[in-house]
């Protein structure tokens, strides 16, 4: 059931790493209106967001085989499912909101905020 992730997930990492080239050769602002860099910044977005839908719902599949008929149990892996689904809708959503800020406005530089948000959470 994983396999299907996989080529999303490399997409994803793989623009990332395209992105990443092209902003390291061009220092200037005016690299983020490149048609190009706009395609790998929206693939590399796109991706990810459904990598992280995919993810989600796997995750809450499997929580949902580990029920037992046990009622503690069952409570557990239902808040379990329920932070799932909460993590993966936020996440989600914010890497829409970037996608959209970044093709909205490029220009004006409101998605840097949002992107750099994004990176420090991550550290």
């Amino acid at each position: 059931m994983a396999d299907w992730k996989i080529p999303l997930d490399f997409a994803a990492h793989f623009a990332g790493l395209l992105e990443s080239a092209y902003i390291a050769m061009h220092t200037s602002f005016d690299a983020f209106l490149n048609p190009t860099y706009r395609v790998q910044a929206g693939i590399e977005n796109c991706c990810a967001a459904l990598v992280d839908i995919l993810v989600t719902f796997q995750l809450c599949y499997h929580f949902f085989k580990f029920r037992t008929g046990i009622k503690r149990t069952n409570k557990l892996v239902e808040q379990l499912i329920q932070a799932l689904v909460t993590r993966g809708v936020l996440v989600t959503m914010g890497q829409i909101c970037l996608t959209a800020t970044f093709y909205a406005a490029s220009q004006k530089l409101y998605w840097q905020v949002q992107f750099l948000q994004l990176v420090e959470q991550l550290k």
